[in-house]
């Protein structure tokens, strides 16, 4: 018989990523051969990576496989945040904070949509694309810390969310999650998700990611192409991802 932990072991399911050779910024992330998600990579100090348009096309995909009203359901959308500073060879940030705040800014912002992911790498010397903000506030937002979180993107960067749900709330009182007596408030986006979910949450995580890939392009000292490292965009896929799945489930739940 194994034991609890070996148990977690054989459940967690392993991770990989492709890029996705039809599509410059876009990745595929396979999550134990039962789930495939697609993760646009944008943003960053000049909106390099995927830049605004990859954006512009990463929103429109979306409203045309989720068109408002389709089967009278609403869209859910996922969403979670990453803060750099936890993170090996995490970027220097030159920059003040704005009046008010209490820690450094988001760095990363993850959104997704069924099984479409997009990680915009947030920046105060690009503002984010107006399409992207508007696709935002006009959506219904699940996530975990939702007041917070929502504050201070409005604060740091002007995203407005009108419909942020708070998914702790909705386990709280829905009927479907059984788990005995629970203190959902302390639960993070992936304990919670381990409790509404069950082993369709179980992903092998490493314990420490880098936060960027170095690429050498050339012979001179500083000639390197920086993005998200391989490991970064896995799991903040899946993040997003896990927060539209229970988003999903609990829809019900909401007032």
């Amino acid at each position: 018989m194994a034991s609890p932990k070996e148990e977690e072991e054989i459940k967690a399911m392993e991770v990989q990523i492709e890029k996705d050779p039809s599509r410059k910024h876009v990745f595929d992330v396979i999550i134990g051969g039962k789930f495939f998600l697609a993760a646009t990579v944008a943003g960053g100090p000049d909106g390099g990576g995927g830049g605004d348009a990859a954006v512009k096309d990463w929103v429109q995909q979306v409203q045309k496989s989720h068109r408002k009203g389709k089967k009278g359901e609403a869209v859910v959308v996922g969403v979670s945040a990453e803060r750099s500073r936890s993170y090996a060879n995490a970027p220097y940030k030159p920059y003040m904070l704005t009046p008010g705040s209490k820690d450094n800014p988001y760095d990363l912002l993850q959104l997704c949509v069924g099984n479409q992911c997009l990680l915009y790498e947030l920046h105060p010397s690009h503002p984010i694309p107006k399409v992207l903000k508007d696709f935002v506030h006009d959506s219904r937002i699940f996530g975990v810390g939702m007041e917070a979180m929502a504050k201070e993107l409005e604060r740091e960067f002007g995203l407005t969310m009108r419909k942020p749900v708070e998914l702790r709330k909705l386990a709280e009182r829905s009927e479907e999650v059984s788990a005995g007596y629970v203190d959902f408030r302390r639960k993070n986006l992936e304990q919670l998700a381990r409790v509404v979910l069950g082993g369709e949450a179980e992903v092998a995580r490493p314990r420490k990611m880098k936060w960027r890939n170095q690429y050498k392009y050339g012979p001179g000292e500083w000639d390197y192409d920086l993005r998200l490292s391989d490991e970064l965009i896995k799991h903040a896929s899946i993040d997003a991802f896990l927060a539209c799945k229970m988003g999903t489930k609990l829809l019900k739940n909401v007032d």
